[in-house]
């Protein structure tokens, strides 16, 4: 799993995980207005994530 996931439980009860960048207020608002400063922090965390998915497991 990688290390870019945070849970969180909400005061609802829903429980989330989710990187941390998609905690943060408005970040789904301006990623889905396409705003450059989240778009490119989510490539850079998809590569960060696709990164560790190829790296051999250290059991």
């Amino acid at each position: 799993m990688s290390s870019e996931w945070k849970a969180k439980l909400w005061e609802d009860g829903r429980f989330t995980l989710w990187p941390e960048m998609f905690y943060e207020e408005d970040f789904f608002e301006n990623f889905s207005d396409w705003q450059t400063d989240e778009r490119e922090r989510f490539k850079l965390l998809r590569e960060r994530m696709e990164g560790e998915s190829s790296q051999p497991r250290e059991d």
